[in-house]
């Protein structure tokens, strides 16, 4: 006997696993089942719920720089080129 379940999704998020799924050769309730078969014999916890290290405190201000736009330099393409062929 199966049963039903109902999600909620952004609109988009659904839109763009479908188009993935189909590549695939997947619907989007077959990968569902998938899914939750997976979940409900995974042996620990699941890959994408794994706790990440918080960044550092220069790693935080170092990219709170780069959004106010501090210490970005513009080059070129030839200034890049010209400095990959100089290592």
């Amino acid at each position: 006997m199966n049963t039903t379940i109902r999600v909620t999704v952004d609109p988009m998020v659904k839109q763009q696993a479908i188009a993935v799924l189909k590549h695939q050769g997947l619907t989007l309730s077959e990968a569902v089942r998938k899914f939750l078969s997976y979940v409900g014999t995974a042996p620990a916890e699941l890959p994408f719920l794994a706790t990440l290290p918080l960044p550092s405190a220069t790693t935080l201000k170092a990219v709170e720089a780069t959004r106010h736009g501090e210490g970005l330099e513009t080059v070129t393409l030839e200034q890049l080129v010209k400095e990959w062929h100089e290592q």
